[in-house]
């Protein structure tokens, strides 16, 4: 009995497929399916105590000693958001406060019993998860009752993305579940966007009109020129993968159908919801994060403020010095305090002119969309940058404005520097951005 629960350890994890399509247990080439008894998702849009017991009795028939096991649950049940961190470096604590924030931001009571954790991170873009607390304690105990460990948990799509090793590939790819598709786009390595749709239609064809169209509209909304997609099949999906694929070739994609292969990346990145740390403590390390975290920007925003005040006097004392030069009489040892002023308002005039205005304006009325509105534009003739301040309904459109005007023609290397909740509802925040070089 003990060599056999040791082998169980040492050989390769369990992998089990968690969705409103039933479960799916895979191991060594074979397969032990599972049927949710009634529906899979309870009124609160969390998954019902039904899925846990499914998966119970599904387990229950594996015809292999107990070990670890690897979950991979439907996007359907996950939500996803992908974030813009500010400029200033924030530690992981800062960043967990900061991911809370936003989901309370957006779903407000509705977080009650959700974990979120940080998946991915890369060139200023974070991918964050928040899974439903019950369904993670209920898989857990369930392994712990059959004899094994949860070893890992991963939702469907990033577990798809390192069976095709796409880590750091540039395009736009398509989960299809039996029920659902998840549209993500892959930027080297960053995940730019996350979208999970349901799919109600019957006929492979109206899924994949569907599916099609969710695809182009994001793209056009993003203002992405990339057209390579690949469609990644996890589960007897149908024709529609198929269907799709042809359907976005011919608007001129590149597009290529593949089935979920059984070979992990070592390099791919690991979200493990396993190991969740309790409520009291996390709700502690979470309060002094928060306290940190701003106290770390507050000062952040000062210290950029006063480089930036440094930067401008600088700049504007070396100007007036070279005008004086230039303007002053051989014999008058010094300038009036009126002329001085004269000078250094040609000075500001001189530098307004060089700025694009037309173009500047154009490109960003273009950008802006419906939901964002722009209160102030404060522009740094020398650096090339321009400050946004702006109000937005949600976080998700911040995000979005910033990938627009990174796209635009006029401006890109935008950021976003700070954020504080609006007088009216919604939220105030400041961006910046570098108009690109004209010939």
């Amino acid at each position: 009995m003990f060599g056999r629960r040791v082998r169980g350890w040492l050989r390769q994890p369990l992998t089990a497929h968690v969705g409103p399509a039933g479960i799916l247990l895979k191991h060594g080439g074979r397969t032990w399916q599972g049927v949710v008894a009634t529906t899979p998702v309870a009124e609160s849009g969390a998954p019902s105590a039904a899925v846990v017991a499914a998966f119970r009795a599904t387990l229950a028939t594996a015809a292999i000693a107990p070990g670890r096991v690897k979950i991979v649950v439907s996007d359907h049940w996950l939500r996803p958001m992908v974030l813009v961190l500010p400029a200033t470096r924030l530690s992981d604590s800062e960043i967990d406060v900061l991911v809370a924030y936003r989901y309370r931001q957006i779903y407000g009571s509705q977080m009650e019993g959700w974990v979120t954790r940080r998946a991915l991170q890369h060139n200023g873009l974070l991918l964050a998860m928040a899974w439903p607390e019950a369904l993670l304690a209920g898989l857990r105990g369930a392994i712990a009752d059959w004899g094994g460990t949860l070893s890992s948990a991963l939702p469907e799509s990033i577990h798809a993305v390192q069976c095709a090793r796409l880590d750091h590939a540039d395009t736009w790819v398509v989960v299809a579940e039996p029920r659902h598709a998840t549209v993500v786009r892959l930027g080297h390595g960053a995940w730019r966007h996350w979208r999970c749709q349901g799919l109600a239609a019957p006929a492979a064809s109206a899924v994949a009109e569907s599916v099609c169209d969710l695809l182009q509209r994001t793209a056009k909304r993003l203002g992405d020129g990339c057209r390579e997609l690949l469609i990644i099949e996890s589960g007897t999906c149908g024709p529609w993968p198929g269907e799709l694929a042809r359907r976005v070739a011919a608007e001129g994609w590149t597009a290529h159908v593949a089935a979920e292969s059984q070979a992990a990346s070592g390099s791919a990145p690991h979200l493990d919801f396993a190991d969740a740390p309790g409520h009291a403590t996390r709700t502690r390390n979470l309060l002094l994060a928060a306290a940190a975290l701003l106290i770390g920007i507050e000062l952040g925003a000062l210290s950029w403020s006063y480089q930036s005040m440094e930067t401008e006097r600088a700049q504007l004392e070396d100007e007036r010095g070279r005008l004086l030069k230039r303007l002053r009489p051989a014999a008058e040892p010094s300038l009036s305090k009126e002329m001085a002023a004269r000078v250094q308002g040609v000075h500001t005039m001189v530098a307004s002119l060089s700025i694009p205005w037309e173009g500047l304006l154009g490109e960003l009325e273009s950008v802006r969309g419906d939901k964002i509105i722009v209160e102030s534009l404060r522009p740094d003739p020398v650096a090339r940058k321009v400050e946004i301040t702006a109000t937005a309904p949600t976080f998700g459109d911040i995000t979005e404005f910033i990938d627009r005007v990174n796209a635009s023609k006029a401006l890109h290397r935008a950021f976003l520097v700070s954020e504080t909740a609006a007088r009216e509802p919604g939220i105030r925040f400041v961006a910046t951005a570098t108009w690109r070089e004209t010939e």
